[in-house]
């Protein structure tokens, strides 16, 4: 059983946070499943499920993937990277979410039909940064059955791996994701 997680590869300082919590995360042995924001993703459905087929394929029976919500990149390469990890038989998918663009902006939006909303359904394990958006979330009907909450933390790079290492904990102990 092998833990990952995902790392966008760029030089963009905004996304910044992306590598350092990579990097929490190999320092307590996760293994990176890396990815670049490749430009004409949109339109070519035979290159995202090659990219996401060269991705997926070390993850495998039983594993544990936390993917760095969102993934920065095109809206539907996300959309069928989760939903190919979601077809490896018993995977453990688990977001870290950084934002949610839904929750941006104080647009109006839909909780029914509304893509991040949908796409974090889909997830066994949800780490939020607040407790503001672990009740957005609750509130617009995503729930999952595991929320693991960091904000309150003095060391935030503490908070992250240890949200990280508990989430084997949180997996065996429950037995229920």
């Amino acid at each position: 059983m092998t833990n990952w997680i995902t790392r966008l590869s760029t030089a963009d300082e905004q996304l910044e946070f992306n590598h350092k919590v990579a990097s929490l995360a190999q320092s307590i042995g996760f293994q990176e499943l890396n990815y670049m924001a490749l430009e004409n993703l949109s339109n070519n459905y035979s290159r995202r499920a090659n990219l996401i087929e060269s991705m997926t394929t070390p993850v495998q029976n039983e594993d544990t993937v936390v993917i760095q919500f969102p993934l920065f990149t095109h809206l539907n390469f996300q959309a069928e990277f989760i939903n190919r990890l979601k077809n490896v038989a018993n995977v453990k998918l688990v977001a870290f979410i950084t934002n949610i663009p839904t929750y941006e902006n104080n647009k109006e939006y839909d909780k029914e039909t509304d893509f991040w909303l949908s796409l974090l359904r889909k997830f066994d394990l949800l780490i939020c940064p607040t407790s503001e958006m672990v009740n957005k979330l609750n509130n617009d009907d995503v729930s999952v059955r595991k929320t693991i909450l960091i904000e309150n933390t003095e060391d935030y790079s503490f908070g992250v791996q240890y949200a990280l290492m508990n989430i084997q904990n949180i997996i065996e102990l429950n037995n229920t994701l």
